[in-house]
C-alpha cells in the first residue's frame, strides 16, 4: 500500500525504491512486480519497464494487467503490431471478468441488494461488447432486475 500511495502521490521514484525493497524480501511477488514496472514506466524508462514486465511474465504470462502494460510499452515504442498482440491477449479476459460481474449481480439481486446488483450490471457492460455471447444474458438479467424494482 505504501508503494501504491507513493505512486499515486506523483512519486514513482519513491514507489520504485519501496517496491525494490519488497521484492528483495519477497521475490516473485506479482503485485509488487506489476507496480514496479508501472513506476519505472511512469519515470519514462521504457526499455527498463519492458524488461521488468518480461521478468514478471515469466511467472504470470497471462496476467491481463501485465499484458495490457506490455501493450502500452509496445505502443510507446511504436511497435504497433506487438501492441495489438498484447492488448488483444489482455482484452480476451474481458468476457471472463464480465461473467464474474454478472455472477455478482445475480447474487446481490438474489439477496435483495438491487442497487449493488445494478452497479455490477453497469460494470459488466463495460467489459462485454454487444457481439459477445454474454451480452444477451446480461441484458435479460438487467431487465428482470429493473422490472422487479418497478412498483
Amino acid at each position: 500500500l505504501q508503494a501504491k500511495s507513493e505512486f499515486f502521490s506523483q512519486s514513482p521514484e519513491r514507489a520504485e525504491a519501496t517496491l525494490r525493497k519488497i521484492l528483495k524480501i519477497y521475490p516473485r511477488y506479482s503485485e509488487a512486480e506489476l507496480w514496479l514496472a508501472r513506476s519505472i514506466l511512469a519515470q519514462g524508462r521504457v526499455d527498463e519497464a519492458e524488461k521488468e514486465i518480461e521478468r514478471a511474465m515469466e511467472w504470470n504470462p497471462e496476467d491481463p494487467r501485465l499484458l495490457s502494460l506490455m501493450g502500452s510499452v509496445q505502443e510507446t515504442k511504436k511497435q504497433y503490431q506487438k501492441a495489438f498482440e498484447y492488448y488483444g491477449r489482455s482484452a480476451a479476459f474481458a468476457d471472463e471478468t464480465g461473467k464474474d460481474e454478472i455472477a455478482l449481480a445475480e447474487l446481490y439481486w438474489r439477496f435483495g441488494q438491487t442497487d449493488k446488483a445494478l452497479e455490477r450490471i453497469g460494470r459488466a457492460r463495460a467489459f462485454i461488447s454487444e457481439e459477445s455471447l454474454l451480452y444477451r444474458p446480461l441484458v435479460k438479467l438487467e431487465e428482470r432486475i429493473k422490472k422487479e424494482q418497478t412498483p
